[in-house]
């Protein structure tokens, strides 16, 4: 999914109002999986220190951690908390405010959401599309911190499973290479075949 993708999809699911522009928001800042992301407790949000803690029993790999928010976040939390509360769920189910709302529903949202965008090519990407967006927009970060974001707890998952090969990074790491002296001079900068190191030995 492309950033314009993504913004065009999220106008369109704040504009339908049911609770997915949060989703989305979620999703998209933090790479979480849906099914963490759906059952995500006010006790576990820190608006203040922009702090989401993630619970190991709704987390896949039972992994506790802590990650920071992100300022596009912020806003749209404080609207749901305003609407939701008392909830304890940050997306409550619309049969009512004791339970989370279901991954089932949510897809189902996008999916209208993707139809309106005229985003059909994505609608079987699903929300783990994001997860795979956020690891490969962070391949810059140190390995080791991007697991800590994303709640990872295998480096071989991220770089197999999540990251993509992107050709504009590719053409800038090349452009940013040190290359081999460059001389008018044929004698100067190059380095021997290997024929003749291992006849001077």
């Amino acid at each position: 999914m492309s950033d314009d993708e993504y913004v065009v999809l999220l106008q369109i699911a704040e504009e339908a109002d049911l609770g997915l522009g949060t989703a989305l928001v979620l999703c998209h800042g933090t790479g979480h999986r849906i099914g963490a992301v759906s059952k995500l407790q006010w006790e576990n949000v820190d608006l203040t220190r922009a702090l989401v803690t993630w619970a190991a029993a709704h987390d896949k790999t039972e992994l506790e951690h802590t990650t920071p928010l992100t300022e596009a976040a912020i806003d749209p939390l404080r609207e749901a908390y305003k609407l939701g509360h008392p909830s304890r769920w940050v997306m409550s189910s619309p049969r009512g405010q004791d339970a989370p709302v279901s991954v089932k529903t949510l897809a189902g949202w996008s999916r209208k959401a993707m139809d309106a965008a005229g985003l059909r090519h994505l609608c079987k990407a699903g929300f783990h599309r994001f997860r795979r967006k956020f690891a490969s927009e962070l391949k810059d970060v140190p390995l080791r911190d991007l697991m800590a974001l994303g709640g990872w707890r295998d480096p071989k998952t991220v770089i197999q499973c999540y990251q993509q090969a992107d050709l504009g990074r590719m053409r800038k790491a090349l452009a940013n290479r040190n290359p081999l002296t460059e001389s008018t001079h044929p004698e100067v900068g190059l380095v021997p075949p290997a024929s003749q190191v291992l006849c001077r030995r």
